[in-house]
Parts: C-alpha cells; structure tokens; sequence
C-alpha cells in the first residue's frame, strides 16, 4: 500500500482512495512484486480485509476464524460464532 501521491490505490484500511464504502481486499493492493508465496500473500490480505470489514460493521468475532489443525477441538460455543 502506498500513499495517494505516490501511485498508491488504497490505504491503511484498504478504503479505495476517492471513493465512499469500496474497499479493495485481494492480492492487488501490494505495491511491489512480492518476494513470498503469492498464495499465503493473498490469504493473510483476505484475512485481513476480513477483520476490517467486521470491525467497520461493529461486529465483534473471536480468534481464530477457523480450527488450527494441531489445537485441541474445543468444546461449546464455536469459535466462529459472534460475541455480541
């Protein structure tokens, strides 16, 4: 992400610059070529946005959005579901 007068297109909240209510959340919003997995890139751009958007709705979530594979399955209320 780069500021507006360098080139930039979104900033730190992934809000579109000159725009109302358009955020841009995928793999485009990186300013240079990326030296990683391009994949892994993406997803953390997509969970990103994710958390954003929620909090910009006011909805609160709890972490992690999804099971990690090696924790313990809890028990209860599912992890995805909101806290209100």
């Amino acid at each position: 992400m780069k500021p507006r007068e360098k080139g930039g297109v979104v900033d730190a909240r992934l809000n579109v610059y000159g725009t109302q209510n358009l955020k841009c959340v995928d793999l485009s919003i990186c300013p240079d070529n990326l030296g990683t997995n391009t994949y892994s890139s993406a997803l953390l751009v997509g969970e990103k946005g994710a958390d954003l958007i929620a909090e910009d709705l006011g909805l609160k979530l709890r972490l992690p959005h999804a099971p990690v594979p090696h924790a313990p399955v809890p028990k209860g209320i599912p992890a995805t579901q909101m806290v209100r």
